[in-house]
């Protein structure tokens, strides 16, 4: 795994070597299916009423082609998108969260929708926003105009 990518999973709290393992995986996986670089890696999260964090997805990232994969710890099943041909709009919902800088408080949920009325959502809470902010402006934002 490149080391940008153990830096980001340390920076978001991401510590477990099984859940390590299993991105590592999936990388391996998506490099296997087209020849472009991996470029960046995003994981869906959000904490919980409890206060417990939640993981609910995967999203890595080339230069044409972003791979989404819902429940990608117990699960193989993906979807990939043309983010720079098929994107129709993006919703933004953010919640303490200024598009600057992130705190502990911080929540952001970005819906995307592609032109077949299909789309996903990508799920932040806390520094991981400044990393989803970062992904929908370089490689959605660009793809509406």
């Amino acid at each position: 795994m490149k080391e940008e990518f153990n830096q980001y999973l340390n920076t978001i709290g991401i510590d477990s070597p099984l859940i390590r393992k299993r991105i590592e995986e999936l990388i391996i996986l998506i490099k296997n299916l087209h020849s472009e670089e991996i470029l960046d890696i995003l994981i869906g999260e959000y904490i919980n009423k409890e206060g417990g964090r939640e993981i609910t997805g995967l999203g890595i990232y080339s230069e044409n082609f972003v791979s989404i994969f819902g429940n990608f710890l117990y699960e193989n099943e993906f979807k990939i998108y043309n983010h720079k041909k098929s994107l129709k709009s993006i919703n933004f919902f953010p919640e303490n969260y200024d598009f600057l800088e992130a705190t502990q408080d911080s929540r952001l949920l970005v819906f995307l929708l592609f032109r077949e009325e299909e789309g996903f959502a990508g799920r932040a809470s806390g520094i991981n926003c400044d990393y989803l902010k970062k992904i929908v402006y370089k490689y959605f934002i660009s793809s509406l105009r």
